[in-house]
């Protein structure tokens, strides 16, 4: 997976567990590495959102890392993290999560300079389709052509195991 070349891009990154790994190398090229173009300004200045579906708090991998993204960077990074085996708050699912937040994920899946990266468990990319799916009903479209389209541009990366 790699990363879009434009620096007004919009990252939808989706993970669940040990998947976070290659989500974390992509975060941290858009806040750590070369980070800065050569007047000092941010290269990267789209919007880069997080889901992270773990079983518990104890699972949260690199919590701090994005913790810490999301404090120096507000306007350019979003951190939801869902956990599934955490009593307090019930069952909370990555696309359960998602849905919490669909009608702006919606307006950004809906842009040209939008990508969507998922990776994790191979549940999750049929959780994330009928998630996704579902959306797109409610609002008289057809996920399964968006996907496509979106395949069709570059503009969608899954990686599951």
């Amino acid at each position: 997976m790699l990363l879009p070349e434009e620096s007004e891009c919009n990252l939808i990154f989706v993970a669940t567990g040990t998947g976070i790994a290659p989500i974390r190398s992509l975060l941290r090229r858009l806040f750590h590495d070369r980070a800065e173009a050569n007047d000092g300004t941010r290269k990267f200045q789209g919007l880069a959102w997080l889901f992270y579906g773990v079983r518990d708090a104890v699972s949260r991998l690199y919590d701090s890392e994005h913790m810490a993204y999301k404090a120096k960077f507000p306007e350019h990074f979003r951190y939801n993290c869902a956990m599934s085996r955490e009593g307090k708050l019930g069952e909370r699912y990555v696309h359960t999560e998602m849905s919490r937040c669909m009608d702006e994920l919606w307006q950004l899946l809906q842009l040209p300079n939008t990508h969507l990266y998922a990776c994790g468990l191979k549940a999750l990319e049929s959780s994330l389709t009928d998630s996704l799916a579902s959306a797109a009903r409610d609002r008289g479209q057809d996920w399964r052509e968006i996907q496509k389209a979106m395949r069709t541009d570059g503009r969608y990366h899954v990686e599951v195991y």
